[in-house]
């Protein structure tokens, strides 16, 4: 998840996917771990990507109107994407246990 954070700051999110998809899925299945678990971590990540207004379409649509600065996703970003990145790890422990 946290390379897929990463990543989709700095590449649109389905180039994000196609990097990162194939890579999740050969370490879920070279550890014997569901591979859905992963896939869907992947997901979660780039779809929610927070640290910067040009990581996600959305940002810099709700950024005008929300009278949103560059400042305030780089001040408050990295706080909702730890929050995000700790709820969807537990939901995916409970959901795809090992």
């Amino acid at each position: 998840m946290l390379l897929s954070i990463i990543l989709t700051q700095f590449m649109p999110n389905t180039a994000g996917a196609v990097i990162i998809t194939p890579i999740a899925l050969t370490t879920a299945q070279g550890m014997g771990i569901a591979p859905q678990a992963y896939v869907l971590g992947i997901a979660y990540a780039l779809a929610s990507a927070f640290l910067s207004p040009m990581a996600h379409p959305v940002n810099i649509l709700v950024m005008s109107p929300g009278g949103y600065r560059f400042s305030d996703y780089i001040r408050h970003g990295p706080h909702v994407t730890i929050i995000l990145v700790l709820i969807s790890t537990l939901i995916l422990l409970l959901l795809f246990p090992y």
